[in-house]
């Protein structure tokens, strides 16, 4: 849109001011572009801070299993030979990592 401030056959001086653009739709164009960009790079920082979380909480699970398995103790039946009694007490033995 276009304002005209003089008309044809008025005095005008060097420099006046003789109409303008109305910029108001580029600005919005303008301004609905410069949102959809923060809008995407909200985005990526939020995908970016989800793949650091995610990673944090596996490194985390991983360190729990290692921490409840170095606590676990298994029993292992040993290798019997003939003729002894398998009720034995020492014929398992208690292995702790």
């Amino acid at each position: 849109m276009f304002a005209v401030f003089v008309k044809p056959g008025d005095a005008v001086r060097k420099g006046q001011l003789l109409g303008h653009l109305e910029l108001d739709a580029t600005k919005l164009q303008l301004d609905l572009a410069k949102q959809a960009l923060d809008s995407k790079s909200n985005i990526e920082a939020a995908e970016g801070h989800a793949e650091v979380w995610r990673v944090s909480r596996e490194e985390t699970e991983e360190a729990v299993r290692r921490r409840k398995m170095k606590g676990m103790k298994f029993n292992v039946l040993m290798p019997q030979t003939p003729g002894d009694n398998i009720g034995h007490s020492d014929s398992s033995r208690q292995i702790q990592e």
